[in-house]
């Protein structure tokens, strides 16, 4: 699994209270690796939650072609 997926992976399973201060830390400052994790997490969020695993490993296979 990529980094963007590990982190997005970790931040689904915070409350969200604590995924911003997160974020901050996992992503230290990369603003392009912060906003591939926002996308994903916004991506998440719009469906519910739904097929959790199945996005990061998704995200992650599409990541290995890019």
């Amino acid at each position: 699994m990529n980094r963007d997926a590990e982190i997005f992976a970790e931040a689904i399973e915070l409350p969200d209270a604590e995924r911003a201060a997160f974020l901050e830390r996992a992503c230290g400052g990369d603003t392009a690796l912060r906003k591939r994790v926002d996308l994903l997490l916004a991506g998440y969020e719009a469906a519910g939650g739904l097929h959790r695993i199945a996005a990061v490993l998704m995200f992650g296979l599409f990541m290995t072609h890019v």
